[in-house]
């Protein structure tokens, strides 16, 4: 018949990709330790109009404020976490995206939390021990999570490390005060989340058993001495 029919158009937007999620701050699975910023990027080619995170594996989610311009196709992202409020060990996080067509989409981020500072024990020499001007302090280290640095200052001096192997609790090192009367030093132990201890050894040092000895093996005290 040849009968032509009117044309008709629909306008709608395309939207094949949900929300993408990067986290920048940190590692999924990393230690943490005290207040630290979550942050990340969120993108979609049909821009961002919404951000919510939740803390209670998603029972729950709170809006996100996010920075740039909202008319972006990327946009970062911050949470502020304070791990004294929570538990130690795994913590996840999930970050919640929709764009301007709708679309939603959400990804989960894991962290393990640490609050608890190492240990670190002094079991040679102790404070009321008498010690010359060269002595070695021996001592223990503990801590669940692993350890990342031991060192040792003396008033304001820079730090000083201390070899400390894994698996292995003990630690030594040497220390020369010869000529001193007194010993103060701080050890300071830092764990792989960065949380860290310290423990202060002071010692009034036997400065006398420093000076080198003379011994006469003859002639004896009050004996006579023969000359050829």
């Amino acid at each position: 018949h040849g009968v032509v029919g009117r044309g008709a158009s629909v306008m709608f937007h395309l939207d094949r990709y949900k929300p993408a999620f990067e986290i920048t701050s940190h590692e999924n699975g990393d230690l943490v330790s005290g207040r630290i910023d979550l942050a990340g990027v969120v993108s979609d080619l049909n821009g961002i109009a919404a951000l919510s995170y939740s803390s209670d594996n998603g029972e729950t989610f709170e809006d996100l404020q996010f920075r740039g311009n909202k008319q972006a196709l990327s946009v970062e992202f911050s949470v502020r976490i304070d791990t004294t409020e929570l538990e130690d060990g795994p913590q996840v996080y999930r970050i919640r995206g929709r764009d301007r067509t709708g679309s939603e989409d959400q990804t989960a981020f894991l962290l393990f939390v640490d609050n608890k500072p190492p240990e670190i024990s002094i079991l040679y020499p102790t404070e009321d021990q008498s010690v010359n001007g060269v002595f070695t302090v021996s001592g223990m280290t503990n801590d669940d999570v692993g350890l990342s640095q031991l060192t040792w200052t003396i008033g304001k001096d820079e730090p000083v490390d201390i070899p400390i192997s894994p698996g292995d609790p003990y630690w030594i090192q040497e220390f020369d005060f010869t000529g001193q009367t007194e010993a103060d030093i701080t050890f300071t132990l830092t764990d792989k989340a960065g949380n860290s201890v310290g423990q202060r050894l002071k010692l009034a040092l036997a400065a006398d058993e420093d000076l080198p000895e003379v011994t006469i093996v003859y002639p004896e005290a009050g004996g006579r001495a023969e000359i050829d």
